[in-house]
Formats: C-alpha cells, sequence, structure tokens
C-alpha cells in the first residue's frame, strides 16, 4: 500500500502542529498569572562537566581529612565554605608535607631497612654484604611500598574519613 500525500495536505499538517505549537505557548502565557514560571526549552546544550582527577580527589579527601581535626578550620572551611581559611589551612597543609627529614629520621629509616633486609637472605648477601646497588635498589623499593601500605592503613584508622 502506498501512500500519496500532496503538497497541499503536507502544508495542512504543518500549519496544524505549528498551530498547536503556537496555542501551547499562549496557554502557558494565560497560566503565569497562577505564580507558574514558564520558560520555554532552550535548544542549546548544557555546558559539559569535567571529570576531577583522582589526584585531585585524593589529595582533597586529605585536605578534608587534615582539616576536619583542627577546629577552626572545621567550622570556618567545612562547615562555613569560607575560602580564605580553606586557603590558609591548605598552604599549611602544603608546607607540613615539605618539611625535609631530620638526620635523626633519615638514620631511623635506614636502620629499619637494614633491618628489613637482613631477614632476606637474598638481599642480606647481595646488598648488606657485597654492596650491590642494583639488589639494594630493588628491596629498598619494595621496603618503601609496603611502609605506604602500614602508613595508609594507619592514616585510615586514625581518622576514619575514607
Amino acid at each position: 500500500m502506498k501512500f500519496v500525500l500532496s503538497v497541499s495536505t503536507l502544508s495542512a499538517f504543518a500549519c496544524v502542529a505549528f498551530a498547536g505549537y503556537m496555542c501551547q505557548d499562549e496557554c502557558m502565557n494565560a497560566s503565569n498569572d497562577m505564580n507558574y514560571d514558564y520558560q520555554p526549552m532552550q535548544e542549546a546544550e548544557a555546558a559539559p562537566v569535567k571529570p576531577v582527577s583522582r589526584r585531585r580527589r585524593r589529595l582533597s579527601k586529605k585536605f578534608k581529612a587534615y582539616c576536619s581535626v583542627i577546629e577552626e578550620c572545621k567550622t570556618g572551611c567545612l562547615e562555613q565554605k569560607d575560602k580564605t581559611i580553606c586557603k590558609t589551612y591548605r598552604r599549611k597543609m602544603r608546607a607540613e608535607r615539605r618539611k625535609s627529614r631530620t638526620p635523626e629520621q633519615k638514620a631511623a629509616s635506614k636502620a629499619r631497612f637494614n633491618a628489613y633486609c637482613a631477614a632476606i637472605d637474598e638481599c642480606k648477601s647481595g646488598c648488606l654484604d657485597n654492596g650491590d646497588k642494583t639488589v639494594c635498589r630493588t628491596y629498598r623499593k619494595s621496603f618503601r611500598k609496603q611502609n605506604r601500605k602500614a602508613r595508609r592503613a594507619a592514616f585510615k584508622a586514625k581518622f576514619s574519613a575514607f
């Protein structure tokens, strides 16, 4: 079955559709008297939302945990959303992170690594006894990774913000 639409039929259909559209606007304008805030639909698309990077999300979590412990920061930044207070405490947090380690801290870390390495035969023979730097490097990397895991667990237990 073929449907053949003439030009006059199509134009009549277009007129009815356009009239319906116009009526919709007019009808809506009439309802404005009843406190109805009508705004015709916009054709423009909404602005795309930028994805937040993992690093930024992680730092934001760290800052919230850091800030929630300090009373002034907690009330000013997290509750009242005062950006100047947030800025000052973010600066303080960054400064604390940047502090270099003291010689005592370095010596303690070296002693911990030596104890860790002495417990592993391959590391002891290669790194401590022979001074092979490639073996030392390999085991130091695994030692740091192990330390990071322990520190993360301690941090989570301390703040329970995650």
